[in-house]
């Protein structure tokens, strides 16, 4: 694979600065696998085993970035045959093209242009059927699972968090269930009444309400207790005092009349 050119003005470009620091270095990681036409592979899969092989992040994780930077305009997506792959948009512009021949298909007028990464678990025809299927998703899935586990003081009840369960935190993705584990827990400490969840009680729904979308901060998602829930009143000390000192008056001069 030949060295690829980065030149110094995409500091000062509009498009890279509107990217994450994730989306970012994907983008730079995939200049460096692309082929010699600026293509390559578009399974979420493929992506990850090539650029990250080393970094312990998601396959939701790369298909969100992987949109972002379709919505920039850095990459195109498209279908040949039925098969996902996507082009650096500017890559003539930038880079020496040396190779004959690309390694993966052209978008001619005859394939589908991609609206958007989706997560698909590709068929491994060394595997039977029933074990093939979702089997790369489950594995991101669980490893997930386990790095938010570890996150989670309460670790009781694992083994009742099923693989459906799982995938549901691949969609959400570590960095926001983290932020979900961290505001449950902060919002506990201010509830003394409040008994911690059990790990599998919380990463079967008890995080929904802390996600970005449905959190509110300050405000207590679980049921109060209803002995607890109750307006203090303020009293003046010294007007107590006062009431008891009249009142033991009145009952002296009442006892001595009778």
């Amino acid at each position: 694979m030949p060295n690829r050119i980065i030149k110094e003005s995409i500091c000062q470009s509009d498009s890279i600065d509107s990217l994450t620091w994730f989306e970012e270095v994907l983008f730079y990681r995939l200049i460096v696998v692309c082929d010699d036409f600026g293509r390559f592979d578009g399974r979420i899969q493929i992506i990850k085993g090539s650029c990250f092989p080393l970094k312990d992040v998601t396959l939701r994780q790369i298909a969100t970035a992987l949109d972002k930077l379709m919505t920039v305009g850095l990459v195109r997506g498209y279908e040949v045959q039925g098969r996902p792959y996507l082009q650096l948009s500017t890559w003539e512009r930038h880079q020496q093209i040396r190779a004959k021949r690309s390694k993966y298909p052209a978008c001619d007028d005859t394939c589908n242009q991609m609206i958007s990464f989706d997560i698909k678990c590709s068929r491994n025809p060394i595997q039977s059927e029933s074990n093939s299927k979702n089997t790369m998703c489950k594995a991101d899935a669980c490893a997930l699972f386990e790095r938010l586990w570890k996150l989670y003081p309460n670790k009781k009840g694992k083994g009742k968090i099923s693989d459906t369960k799982k995938l549901e935190l691949l969609k959400v993705g570590f960095d926001e269930m983290e932020r979900a584990i961290q505001r449950y827990l902060t919002e506990l400490d201010k509830d003394d009444w409040r008994k911690q969840q059990n790990g599998s009680t919380f990463f079967n729904s008890g995080y929904i309400d802390y996600l970005d979308a449905n959190y509110v901060p300050g405000k207590r998602t679980g049921k109060q207790n209803q002995f607890t829930n109750f307006q203090q009143r303020e009293y003046d000390d010294q007007e107590l005092e006062n009431m008891f000192i009249r009142e033991v008056a009145m009952t002296s001069q009442k006892g001595d009349v009778e």
